[in-house]
């Protein structure tokens, strides 16, 4: 009798392919790729490896499977495997692997990443930011996967999240001024499965105008009883809202407040 020794279970990512990758059903098992193992020091000319979708046919050496095998158990399904000695016709069945699909990580969308310019490049208003936190996003994708096991990478194409490539750093400098797409690789580290199709932008508001406005000039008056005192109860701050906003600025968007110190 032949000698089928054991292998392990054959494991790969759930996939796209058939149009849905959270199925449990992946379409390109390489079946033959367990052959070498099975038969071990035997002469592969003198043996026949085959594979089955039950006991029954390996035992019998009907309905023998082809790679790529489309399993159709979906998450685990078992392979049963016969070893024909191809001058005696003696065979064992006795071995069999499971092939396993593992799903996907989840990659959730999360809203977009909106910081405001600053002048740390010389200009507040040029649409672009060195200080962006990706990282800030990461929770969010995660969702209620483990950190310890699950890891996010961001990448400025599609292709990159994809294959793994030029995973980006924060603090991150955006490249295309005031909106640029950030798209995400969520990778696991038990299974080696990963998942890269979301994204988000990174949007960099300008900092708000203003343009100059005369000084507020009062008469001192006696409404606190001294009209020498340079004190007045009645400066309208309000009033100069208009101008300094401008003409390009809606009231309507804009929050105006004023302070005794700049640094206030």
């Amino acid at each position: 009798v032949p000698t089928a020794n054991p292998v392990t279970d054959l494991e790969l990512c759930d996939d796209v392919n058939d149009g849905d990758g959270t199925n449990g059903i992946v379409q390109n098992f390489d079946l033959e790729s367990q052959t070498t193992t099975i038969l071990g020091t035997q002469i592969s000319a003198d043996f026949t490896v085959t594979y089955h979708l039950s006991a029954a046919d390996a035992n019998s050496g009907n309905n023998a499977q082809a790679s790529p095998f489309t399993n159709t158990i979906r998450d685990t399904q078992p392979i049963f495997v016969r070893v024909t000695n191809n001058a005696t016709g003696c065979f064992t069945d006795h071995t069999s692997f499971n092939v396993v699909v593992n799903p996907l990580p989840i990659a959730n969308f999360v809203a977009d990443l909106e910081i405001c310019d600053d002048n740390t490049d010389g200009s507040a208003r040029n649409g672009f930011s060195q200080t962006i936190d990706l990282e800030s996003q990461t929770a969010g994708i995660l969702g209620n996967q483990d950190p310890t096991i699950y890891t996010v990478t961001y990448h400025r194409s599609l292709s990159d999240a994809q294959n793994g490539n030029n995973a980006l750093i924060s603090p991150y400098s955006n490249l295309t001024p005031n909106q640029e797409t950030i798209f995400v690789r969520v990778f696991n580290a038990d299974t080696q499965c990963a998942n890269g199709i979301s994204n988000f932008d990174v949007i960099v508001n300008p900092e708000p105008t203003f343009s100059p406005v005369s000084n507020l000039s009062y008469c001192d008056n006696d409404a606190d009883g001294d009209d020498a005192n340079g004190i007045i109860q009645n400066i309208d701050l309000d009033s100069q809202i208009p101008g300094l906003l401008g003409t390009t600025q809606d009231p309507d968007d804009f929050n105006v407040t004023f302070h005794h110190t700049q640094a206030d």
